[in-house]
């Protein structure tokens, strides 16, 4: 079974996440920044889904990703703002979907289906 991590600070959309996909996938959550390191360290994760505006911490985190011996996929969802474009400008080339909000969660669902069916 494939591993997924979800990080967002709220956990209402944490267990909405584990309710859609326990029955397919490996699902962990979490609602701590702080925390994801340690969880990746732990388990071999094929994808992170971060529910969060790009900002200067995960962008490091995903460029920790992009050279990683490992390969994450990484898909955003956040509300998008023209505060956050540069960010996203930099970050776009090493996720492989983002969503903006309100998400389409066939469209998101369909993208993780596809991009975990992927060999690897």
């Amino acid at each position: 079974m494939k591993n997924i991590l979800f990080y967002s600070p709220d956990l209402s959309m944490c267990a909405s996440w584990v309710m859609l996909l326990y029955d397919r996938y490996a699902v962990t959550t979490t609602t701590k920044f702080e925390n994801i390191k340690n969880i990746l360290s732990s388990n071999d994760f094929d994808m992170v889904v971060f529910d969060a505006e790009p900002n200067i911490r995960l962008e490091e985190l995903i460029n920790e990703f992009d050279s990683a011996e490992r390969r994450v996929s990484v898909i955003l969802t956040y509300v998008f703002t023209n505060d956050v474009k540069m960010i996203e400008n930099k970050i776009r080339s090493k996720v492989e979907a983002i969503f903006y909000k309100p998400i389409d969660l066939s469209e998101v669902t369909k993208k993780i289906d596809f991009l975990l069916s992927e060999p690897v």
